[in-house]
């Protein structure tokens, strides 16, 4: 008997160390992450280089806007001013108490544009108005305010007239300027 083996008892770690030994190794981290980084800003430094560039080439092949051309003709001297008239807008904000007292002077890219704007005057009118309307009293004391306020009933008129006649309005020259 004592040459019958004896089953052997296993304990827990015993049972323990043969799964593990049983589960599949992991294969070890990939060492190139410093290269994936590199090739990222790589990329990225291709992408900053050939936007501009190709920028640049599109601009330049398109040429200039209608607008853009319009505004070569006020720089060779090409313009007609086209005077509307007073304009009252109350302000924004100041619940009818304080309002804006205004005598825009619009500048044309081409003279034939104020015939065709005479008939479109209270349509203009009605757009400079809202554009003003629109602004509350900081907006219209502002440093920058007038400037502003010039650009935008540009933009506004150009707006009105664009699919109805050929030229545009270039500038905007505020004659009279009062808030009370």
């Amino acid at each position: 008997m004592a040459d019958e083996e004896q089953p052997k008892e296993t304990t827990a770690n015993e049972t323990a160390g043969s799964e593990e030994d049983k589960a599949p190794a992991q294969p070890p981290a990939p060492a190139s992450s410093g290269m994936n980084t590199v090739v990222v800003i790589a990329v990225g430094l291709a992408v900053m280089i050939v936007t501009p560039l190709l920028s640049f080439l599109v601009n330049s092949r398109m040429g200039s806007t209608p607008i853009e051309a319009d505004l070569k003709k006020t720089e060779t001297g090409e313009t007609t001013t086209f005077p509307m008239d007073e304009i009252r807008v109350n302000i924004l904000g100041t619940k009818a108490t304080r309002y804006v007292v205004m005598k825009p002077h619009l500048v044309l890219s081409d003279a034939k544009l104020q015939e065709d704007l005479l008939a479109l005057k209270p349509l203009l009118a009605d757009r400079v108005s809202t554009t003003i309307s629109r602004r509350t009293l900081d907006e219209l004391e502002g440093p920058e305010a007038r400037v502003s306020l010039r650009r935008d009933i540009m933009n506004e008129v150009n707006a009105a007239i664009r699919n109805r006649m050929k030229g545009a309005v270039v500038d905007v020259y505020l004659v009279d300027y009062l808030i009370q």
